[in-house]
C-alpha cells in the first residue's frame, strides 16, 4: 500500500475574499482522485512548500489582509493583539506581488505605478491593485492616523500622485522617507526592527550595562576592603592607638549598656580590636568586616584624633581619606552587604579548605551557596 499525504483526503476551502482561516473538508471527489493516484502508482511530489507560502498560511490564520488597500488599520485591532498582527505583517514583508493586468490603471495623464520602484524602496513600498495606490508598511504599522495633510497618504488613504515619482530629489518616495533619523518613516522603521528583535535588543542592553556595573561594583568593593586594611593599619598599628581604641570601645559599651541598647550576658560585649584581613585566609575578610562594624564609632573617633594630631608624626592624609569614605552612605551599604554575602559563603569557604575533601559534600555546599545568593539577588 503506497503512502499518501493527508492532503489527498483533506483540502482547504478558502473563502471568496481569501481572508478567512482555512477550513478542512472531506470530498468524495478528492478521495476518488486519491484512489486513482494510488492505482496508477503515481508518485506524489515530496517538495516542501516554499518559505513564503508557509508564512502566508501563518498570516491567514491571523486573518490579515495582504492587499494594503483592503486591509484593516492596525489601530482597529484590540490593543493586546496589535504586536502579534505587526509581527505577522513584518514576516511576510511588503505586498509587492503585482500581476501585469493590474497595472492598466492609469490616471488622466497616462501615468501609473511602475514596479521598478520596488528595487529602490524594496524595504517598505507596497502597491494595492484594487486601489491603484502606493503604501508604506512600517508607517502603516506604527504611524497613527492624523488630520494633518499628507500624513495618511502612505498609511490609509494611499498615494496616487505618480507625477511626483522618480523626480530626482523631489521624488515623493524620498520625501516620505525623510532626510533625518527623526522622520516619522525612519522612526517607524526602527520600531519595526525593535519589535522583531526585542529580546535580543533587551539582552544586549542588559549585558552592556551589567558588564559596566560589575566593573564599578568590583572597584567599590576593592576600595572598601582597602579602607578596612587601612583602618586596621592606622588604628591598630601602634600600642598607643591600640589602647585608645580599646578605651573608646569600653566607654561605648558602657554607654550602650546603661541605656539598655545593648544586651548583656556572660561572654558578651568584650572589648576587641580591628582584625586585619589576609589574602590567604578565606574567612578573614568576614571577621575583619564584623570587627569593623562593631568598632565603627570607636574607629571614627580614633581617626578624627589622628587627623587633629598636631605633632605631625601621624599620616593625616590617609586617615582623612579613610574618615571621609567611612562616613559615606556607599561605604556603609557595601559594608553591610559584604557581611551578609560573606556569611552566605563562609561555610563553603571552610569546607573547601579541608585537606581531605568529600566531593559530594563539596558539591552540595556549592549548590546551597548558589541558592542563597540567588535568593538574595531576587529578593
Amino acid at each position: 500500500m503506497s503512502n499518501n499525504k493527508i492532503d489527498c483526503y483533506f483540502k482547504k476551502r478558502c473563502s471568496q475574499q481569501g481572508t478567512g482561516p482555512p477550513i478542512l473538508e472531506t470530498s468524495s471527489t478528492v478521495i476518488s482522485e486519491a484512489s486513482k493516484l494510488s492505482d496508477d502508482q503515481t508518485s506524489i511530489p515530496e517538495s516542501s512548500p516554499t518559505k513564503v507560502r508557509k508564512i502566508d498560511q501563518d498570516s491567514n490564520c491571523l486573518n490579515i489582509e495582504r492587499d494594503p488597500g483592503l486591509r484593516k488599520l492596525i489601530w482597529d485591532y484590540p490593543i493586546d493583539e496589535r504586536d502579534k498582527i505587526r509581527r505577522a505583517y513584518l514576516k511576510v514583508g511588503p505586498y509587492q506581488g503585482i500581476p501585469e493586468n493590474s497595472l492598466k490603471c492609469v490616471d488622466r495623464h497616462g501615468r501609473r505605478f511602475l514596479p521598478t520602484s520596488y528595487k529602490r524602496f524594496s524595504d517598505w513600498l507596497e502597491y494595492s491593485p484594487t486601489k491603484n495606490a502606493a503604501y508604506c508598511l512600517p508607517c502603516f504599522l506604527f504611524v497613527k492616523p492624523s488630520a494633518k495633510f499628507g500624513v495618511n497618504a502612505f498609511t490609509s488613504d494611499g498615494f496616487q500622485s505618480w507625477k511626483k515619482v522618480n523626480d530626482g530629489k523631489k521624488c515623493s518616495f524620498l520625501i516620505h522617507e525623510g532626510s533625518t533619523p527623526n522622520s516619522s518613516h525612519n522612526k517607524a522603521v526602527n520600531q519595526c526592527h525593535d519589535l522583531m528583535n526585542s529580546l535580543q535588543h533587551i539582552v544586549r542592553i542588559i549585558d552592556k550595562q551589567t558588564t559596566e556595573q560589575v566593573a564599578k561594583n568590583r572597584l567599590r568593593v576593592k576600595v572598601s576592603i582597602d579602607i578596612v586594611k587601612l583602618c586596621a593599619l592606622q588604628v591598630d598599628s601602634s600600642s598607643k592607638r591600640h589602647d585608645q581604641l580599646q578605651i573608646a570601645q569600653a566607654i561605648r559599651i558602657e554607654e550602650l549598656t546603661s541605656t539598655n541598647e545593648l544586651k548583656t550576658g556572660r561572654g558578651k560585649n568584650q572589648v576587641g580590636t580591628v582584625q586585619r584581613p589576609g589574602d590567604t585566609r578565606w574567612g578573614s575578610h568576614l571577621r575583619s568586616l564584623r570587627s569593623l562594624l562593631d568598632l565603627f564609632d570607636s574607629i571614627l573617633l580614633i581617626l578624627s584624633e589622628i587627623i587633629n594630631d598636631k605633632t605631625g608624626s601621624s599620616p593625616k592624609a590617609a586617615s582623612d581619606g579613610a574618615y571621609d569614605l567611612m562616613m559615606s552612605f556607599e561605604f556603609v551599604f557595601i559594608l553591610h552587604f559584604m557581611i551578609e554575602l560573606l556569611e552566605m559563603t563562609n561555610d563553603l569557604c571552610g569546607i573547601l579548605q579541608y585537606k581531605s575533601q568529600d566531593i559530594l559534600n563539596a558539591m552540595d555546599a556549592v549548590i546551597n551557596t548558589k541558592e542563597l545568593i540567588q535568593r538574595e539577588r531576587m529578593g
